[in-house]
């Protein structure tokens, strides 16, 4: 059964737009302070949200948590976006 969800993770993972992404700090980006937030995740973001796979990249990213990262347009190292991604999550599990 793992080796079944392992696969189709993969799938949806070669569909994604940010997969031929020659800039993998788009995806992680730096707290500069000399940017606001949401200028320094906007170019990641953007591309998220024309992404074919945009819902299969959340709901991994809801069910891993990740730190931090752009995962289904979503900064998860943003409080603000943190606070909603649990509300989301909540939402999923019942």
């Amino acid at each position: 059964m793992t080796r079944d969800i392992d696969i189709r993770v993969e799938q949806w993972r070669e569909q994604a737009l940010c997969a031929d992404s020659t800039s993998p700090d788009l995806w992680f980006p730096e707290r500069d302070g000399q940017r606001p937030h949401r200028e320094r995740v906007r170019p990641a973001v953007d591309v998220c949200h024309r992404c074919p796979v945009r819902r299969p990249c959340l709901q991994w990213a809801l069910t891993q948590m990740p730190p931090y990262g752009i995962y289904g347009g979503f900064d998860f190292g943003w409080k603000r976006d943190r606070d909603e991604l649990d509300k989301i999550a909540d939402r999923l599990a019942s």
